[in-house]
């Protein structure tokens, strides 16, 4: 497995804190075999410098919906796809 990011995206991931399961729009990073290698430790902003860039943004954020959900293996430290 390589860990040279080769793109990204935004992708769903939850995560857990003392509340309970949490979910947040995180920008996912990719290696060459597309694999999941990294993500942001936070969900992401949403902001831009203008209405339609802040449209532009939601836009493709709302398009991590549609894909499946990822959260973070603890023990492997890789992320793994889950049942949302």
């Amino acid at each position: 497995m390589t860990r040279e990011f080769t793109h990204w995206n935004y992708r769903v991931v939850r995560t857990k804190d003392d509340e309970g399961i949490v979910f947040g729009i995180h920008e996912a990073h990719y290696n060459s075999d597309e694999e999941v290698i990294a993500a942001t430790e936070d969900p992401v902003d949403v902001s831009s410098d203008s209405l339609e860039g802040l449209r532009h943004v939601m836009q493709v954020m709302a398009l991590a919906l549609g894909k499946p959900v990822l959260e973070l293996d603890e023990k492997s430290r890789k992320f793994r796809e889950v049942a949302s």
